[in-house]
């Protein structure tokens, strides 16, 4: 192989893909990245970790077809700091030489026989496309209630769930739900669970390019999500049925719902549990008329409270969560303001967005006494 390419694109292409390499990988070679020339004026980055493959494609002058193997570690760290233009890739031995202005290196070869090739989807599996921007905003505000270290393999990925034309992505760790609606067009109904690891890793390459539509090409066996900045990523399906979650969410209830401004409940809530070292991590939030306090304890170092101004009218009512689970809940949301809607002290409380229906959270409560992490 015998290629320039300019040594950011290159660099874009395999920070891309170089998420899907797994840190403690089965084969050695799927520490790295193969890269390979696919025309006259193209080289394919690909990674993979033995079920998930990512594959970018950049622009490049090809004076010589060929494949190699390389560190995906070694060879992202040298292309973060190689300079902007030219950089000329050449296999030579068991080496690739790459050279960059004044800047020379030789990466050993992997094996190039060991990486699994890319499978290809069946030609006849419906499409289903959505905006970029949709993918982004499944990954962020749903996956982080999945659980991929979860015994139960189902609770790893989220679901996509497609009934009359209605897409909904789903995910829970059976401590929190979340669960967003997105417009998508294209096929009939469906019901698949994507690892959250692909999902997220899909999230980011297509994030890299303009707004613009991602096609997620449904074989049951090898889901593919297809870019418009010719980047693909063909992942795997959870094999399992995914619980009822949609049948948790309570109707909207108004009247007992807080408004609150996000970002002053977190930084709140970053303030009281900073007393929480020794005790089980736990913050109490006690609404009463238009004003929440939040409190933490601890048996060894004290207490912390902090009260502030919320938009509220109904019964005062005192729950308490663990703090992590709340913090990533919030954070998900990405809005100014939200309304965290209370059915009782040992009920789940549902978070919303309220310029945004289609997006709802369940957060399952800490009673007294129960450790954090525990529902109630």
């Amino acid at each position: 192989m015998d290629i320039t390419i300019n040594a950011r694109t290159l660099k874009e292409a395999a920070s891309t893909v170089a998420k899907t390499t797994p840190r403690t990988p089965v084969l050695p070679v799927l520490s790295g990245l193969h890269l390979h020339t696919t025309g006259r004026d193209q080289v394919a980055v690909h990674a993979s970790d033995g079920k998930s493959h990512a594959v970018a494609l950049a622009a490049a002058d090809v004076h010589a077809a060929g494949g190699v193997v390389v560190s995906a570690r070694l060879l992202t760290q040298y292309l973060a700091s190689a300079t902007d233009g030219p950089l000329t890739m050449k296999t030579t031995d068991d080496r690739l030489q790459l050279v960059s202005g004044r800047s020379t290196i030789r990466m050993r070869q992997m094996n190039l026989a060991d990486m699994p090739p890319v499978p290809e989807p069946s030609g006849a599996a419906p499409v289903l496309e959505f905006p970029s921007s949709a993918l982004e905003r499944i990954s962020r505000q749903v996956g982080y209630a999945a659980a991929p270290k979860d015994a139960r393999p189902v609770f790893g990925g989220v679901q996509f769930k497609i009934t009359d034309g209605h897409l909904t992505c789903a995910a829970t760790d059976s401590y929190r739900l979340a669960i967003t609606d997105v417009d998508a067009t294209g096929i009939g109904d469906l019901d698949l669970v994507l690892p959250i690891g692909a999902l997220d890793n899909a999230a980011r390459a297509a994030s890299t390019g303009p707004a613009s539509t991602v096609k997620l090409v449904c074989d049951p066996s090898l889901p593919t999500f297809q870019m418009a900045n010719d980047n693909t990523l063909v992942t795997t399906t959870i094999e399992g049925s995914y619980p009822e979650v949609h049948k948790l969410m309570p109707d909207p209830a108004p009247g007992k719902t807080a408004q609150i401004d996000r970002g002053h409940l977190l930084d709140a809530i970053t303030r009281v549990t900073a007393v929480q070292c020794y005790s089980p991590p736990r913050v109490t939030l006690s609404f009463c008329a238009n004003t929440v306090e939040i409190s933490a304890a601890d048996d060894t170092i004290g207490t912390a409270t902090e009260s502030m101004p919320v938009t509220y009218a109904g019964e005062a009512l005192t729950i308490a969560f663990n703090p992590g689970y709340l913090k990533d809940a919030l954070n998900a949301t990405g809005a100014d303001t939200i309304g965290i809607e209370l059915h009782g002290p040992t009920m789940p409380a549902v978070i919303r967005i309220p310029d945004a229906p289609a997006f709802q959270q369940l957060i399952m409560p800490l009673s007294i006494g129960t450790p954090s992490g525990t529902a109630a």
